[in-house]
Parts: C-alpha cells; structure tokens; sequence
C-alpha cells in the first residue's frame, strides 16, 4: 500500500540517507571542475576536491593560482586555488538523484534527491548534502514529498514530477544535474519494475522517474516501449503537444491503446527506423482517422512531416487516392520534395478560378508544377483585371491633379498594372510591388519623363498626402540637380497649391 502521510513516506527511507555509494556518486558525478587547494605558500602538499584527499606536490616548480595542473594521484586536470588569496568565491552545488530500497518493504522503489554544496565558507574539505524531495514507487503507483526550501516543511505533491533545483544560490552558480543511475539498476531486480523496459529510458537520466510512475500508473507503457514505440513515450513524459491525447491509457490492449491494430511491418518499422516520436503521433493520428496507409510508406513518402497540410488535404481528397496520385507522381519522375503543400495549393488555387473538382484531370493532375505555376499566372492576371479596373476608375483624378510640364520634362500618370510592371522592369527598381496600394488608393504612383520621349522610363515618384516621399531612377539611382530643380517647380504647382486651398 502507497504511504499517505510525510511520516510514512519517510519510514521508507534510511535515517541516515548519505550512504558511502551516494558520496561515491557525488565525487565522481556531480560536480564539473575539480580543484587542487594550496593552503600555505610553500606547502609541500594541496588537497584534491576529486581524491578528497591531500597529495603530496613532487614537482617543486610553483603552481600559479588559478592556472590548470593534474593531480599526481588522481590525473584528474585541477584548477589550483591558493587558499590564501580566499576561495569563497568558487562555493559549489549540485543536484543528485539517488536510488534505493525502500527499508520497509523491500517490494517498493525509493529515490531522494539532494543539494550538495562544497566549500562552504570558504573551507576546501566541507562538503553538505540537504533533502530535497523523496519519491515512493510501488506496483500500484507512487508518492512524492519535497521539502519547502525556507520553513522546511514536509509538502506532499499531488503528482509525480522531477522538481527543478530553485534557490538564487542554486541559479547563481549554475550547479549540474545528476542521476546516479547505477543505484537504480541495483535497485529494480526483483521488484514490479524488473520488466518494465527501464532499461530503454537510461538516457533521460532524472526523468526516468516520470517513466516509472507511468508505469506503475499505466502498466500498458511495457508493451508500448517493447513494441517499438519507446520515442512516443519519451514525447510523452516530455509532454510534447502532439503525443497528448493520441494514446487511450484505459485500453487493456495495444489495438485499444493506440486505436487501430497495427501491423506487424509497421512495429518492426517503428523499431529499426529510429522515428521521433512527433512522427509516430502522427502516425497513429493519421492511422486512428481511418488511413489505411501503412507506417514504412507513410513515412517514405513524407507523410509523417506534413500532418497539418495533410489534415486540409482530407477534405479535399481521400487519403488512399492522395497515395495513388502521390505514387502516380513518383513514377512519371514529378514529385517534388514539396509535394503535399505544392498540391494544396493547387486545389485552393483550381476552387478559386472556379474549376470543376468532380474532373479527374483536374483533381490529380500530370505535371502538376507546370499547372501549379499556370494556375497562379490566371489568378494574378484575374487579380490585375481587378486592379486595372480600380487605377482606370482613379485615372482621370490623377491625370487632373498631377498633369504638369515644364523645362522638358513632365510628369505621366500611370493608367494599368502592366505601366508598374513595365517601369519596374526598364528601372531595375520595385514599383511592380506598389500595384495594390496604387489601385486603392492608399499610395499615388506618377512617372517623370523627358518631355521629348514621355513614353521612355525615366523616374518613378511616390507621393502621399502632398509629399514626395520617393525619386527612383534606374538601379534605384538619385535624382540630378536638373530633375531636383523640376520637382522644385513640380510641388509649387501641383503639391503646395494644393495644400494652401486646402487649409483655406
């Protein structure tokens, strides 16, 4: 039975828990730099952090504080620190997780994790282990006690979690994480979690502890991590969105778990190919949605990469006649790597022309990036009949407001998208992009030209509300003192008059 209170949380654990394995664990594991402590100049010995021991310094030449030696016992790389010049500085921390037996029943798992500080104030030799949290795991599920970091209380959690080391000291020095999980192995054996697939889970180091409350909670997670499916699991634990809610804990089997049967090619696939478990979420959401597909083509056709294009495909086509034409493809050599957005976007792009989508030739389409490119051509040359519609609606305002020549030059208003597209193409300069705020109105587009050649690019201005805002010339040149001196005359008769009225 799972204990329910502090008191039988800890009868589950040793009285004195700081056991000579777990300060093995600590001095091998725990801390990334080791230092040589040099306590009085002249010294003949210094301590080792990693031996914890003193050893004796053979090589008289002297060793600079704060420089890197090894240690003649160890051969451990040390800093060297004189202690002397004062060492408060480098104080120490880690985070350990620590498995055992329970003391009390020998069927039960425990795991107690433990800051540990070195050279607290300033002495080379201290080193302090202080209770964080104490896990309970049983065949029936599992407990978890943490110690309130500042009054110290005993708090019971409500579910199993691996706590994150907190304090400013903790994030001040940026101590490592470690999981001894040696202790663990030598824990396991003969215990409900003998079998369990741990073994798979090593790699998560702490988080293994979510695994074996899930476990104990869902013992159906056994069968999933030896079928194959241990990356879906690891998603899982790390609460990755795609893996929640794709598996049905109350399933007593694996066909209720996952919500289909799978074959056997597709768990032997799940198991060599070494998928991410994002992609075997989308596997099984794809197969749970009625996809007959198997795993080994789902993903060597891309399937498992594009489950949100593939989600607005399905209401397009279904999914077994999306792999005949996606194979279709292959085999004529026009597949491309992009093949499912390429394909959405036809079907939107044929739905907006108004195609009929009951034909085959239009549904599932030869050459389908040749009509994909000619599909957006029709649309843009509907979208610029639209917008050529709008510039000859403004044409003969502009023509009025802005009509003027003088000193051989004059200024042309632009009266379709091909003008933008044409002036866009002789400068070598971006007007083409104005065409949608030129036909609304939001931008007013107007080309100076020599007086002699009015139908040669020569400059592009942009105005709005009354100011020129742009003068390109070709390549995006300046404009010459010539032209300056036109555009000068140009705001006098056209822009500031304007305004003037305006304001009276």
């Amino acid at each position: 039975m799972l204990p329910q209170t502090a008191e039988q949380i800890l009868s589950h654990f040793r009285q004195a828990p700081v056991t000579k394995d777990l300060q093995q664990f600590v001095r091998k594991n725990a801390f990334n730099q080791q230092y040589l402590f040099i306590r009085k100049k002249g010294d003949t010995t210094g301590y080792c952090s990693f031996c914890q021991k003193d050893v004796p310094l053979k090589d008289r030449s002297p060793l600079w504080h704060n420089t890197k030696t090894t240690c003649p016992r160890c051969r451990k790389e040390v800093a060297v620190k004189h202690v002397w010049r004062g060492i408060k500085n480098i104080a120490d921390v880690a985070y350990v997780y620590h498995f055992a037996r329970s003391v009390k029943n020998k069927q039960l798992i425990t795991c107690q994790t433990f800051y540990v500080y070195r050279f607290l104030d300033g002495n080379p030799c201290a080193i302090e282990y202080s209770p964080s949290c104490y896990y309970v795991l049983s065949g029936q599920g599992a407990k978890m006690m943490y110690v309130q970091p500042y009054t110290r209380e005993y708090i019971l959690a409500k579910s199993i979690y691996t706590k994150n080391p907190s304090g400013d000291f903790y994030h001040y020095w940026r101590g490592k994480i470690s999981a001894n999980m040696a202790s663990l192995a030598r824990a396991i054996p003969h215990t409900p979690f003998q079998y369990s697939a741990w073994e798979i889970y090593t790699d998560m180091e702490e988080q293994i502890l979510r695994y074996l409350a899930l476990f104990a909670k869902y013992p159906q997670s056994e069968y999933l991590s030896k079928c194959g499916l241990s990356a879906l699991l690891k998603s899982y634990l790390d609460k990755l969105p795609a893996a929640r809610g794709v598996l049905n804990w109350r399933g007593k089997s694996l066909r209720k778990v996952l919500g289909f049967q799978p074959a056997k090619q597709e768990l032997s696939h799940a198991g060599k190919a070494d998928l991410a478990g994002g992609k075997l979420a989308h596997w099984i959401a794809l197969r749970k949605s009625g996809c007959q597909i198997l795993l080994p083509d789902l993903d060597a056709y891309g399937w498992l990469n594009e489950t949100s294009v593939l989600s607005s495909l399905r209401e397009i086509v279904p999914f077994d006649k999306l792999f005949t034409y996606q194979k279709r493809l292959e085999k004529r050599g026009e597949l491309t790597a992009y093949f499912f957005r390429d394909y959405l976007d036809y079907l939107r792009e044929c739905r907006q022309l108004g195609y009929d989508m009951s034909r085959k030739e239009i549904l599932y389409p030869n050459k389908l990036a040749e009509k994909h490119i000619q599909n957006q051509l029709r649309i843009k040359q509907k979208r610029n009949r639209q917008l050529d519609q709008k510039i000859s609606e403004r044409y003969p305002h502009l023509v009025e407001k802005y009509g003027y020549a003088a000193n051989n030059f004059c200024i042309v208003v632009p009266k379709s998208s091909s003008d933008l597209i044409a002036e866009g193409h002789y400068l070598r300069h971006c007007v083409g992009n104005y065409i949608d705020r030129y036909a609304n109105g939001f931008t007013d587009i107007v080309f100076l030209r020599k007086a002699a050649e009015p139908a040669v690019a020569f400059y592009t201005l942009e105005i709005y509300d009354g100011e020129i805002l742009q003068c390109r010339g070709f390549k995006n040149c300046s404009h010459t003192r010539e032209i300056h001196a036109f555009l000068e005359e140009f705001k006098q008769h056209r822009l500031t008059k304007k305004r003037k009225k305006q304001a009276v």
